[in-house]
């Protein structure tokens, strides 16, 4: 009785030793998973940093190309009004012209 009492300690001390290097395994392994999950932690908030630089950006060209924009349609409108405004100065040059011949004409018929 007393050599199976002493056999079943024998094997339940074996089972507790077992079971310790178990744990300790098991602790390793949880600390490897925690570091892993700080990575990943710490990688998605640098990526979530780099989004927000890249949506900031992408919104001052946004905010750019719609000044950019604004100022073609200004000059273009300059533009246009330029031309507009030659094209009146070359009729006035023309009736000008005109006016001038005719002078000639009427001044050429004094005789002095």
């Amino acid at each position: 009785m007393i050599l199976t009492i002493q056999g079943e300690v024998a094997t339940a001390k074996e089972s507790m030793e077992k079971g310790r290097g178990d744990i300790t395994n098991g602790v390793s392994l949880s600390n490897k998973a925690e570091d892993a999950l700080k990575n990943i932690s710490t990688g998605i908030d640098t990526v979530t940093d780099m989004i927000s630089h890249i949506a900031a950006a992408s919104h001052e060209q946004s905010t750019t190309v719609e000044s950019i924009s604004g100022n073609v349609v200004h000059i273009s409108e300059v533009t246009n009004e330029f031309a507009a405004a030659m094209s009146q100065i070359t009729d006035t040059a023309e009736e000008l012209d005109k006016v001038s011949l005719k002078t000639r004409e009427l001044v050429g018929q004094f005789k002095i």
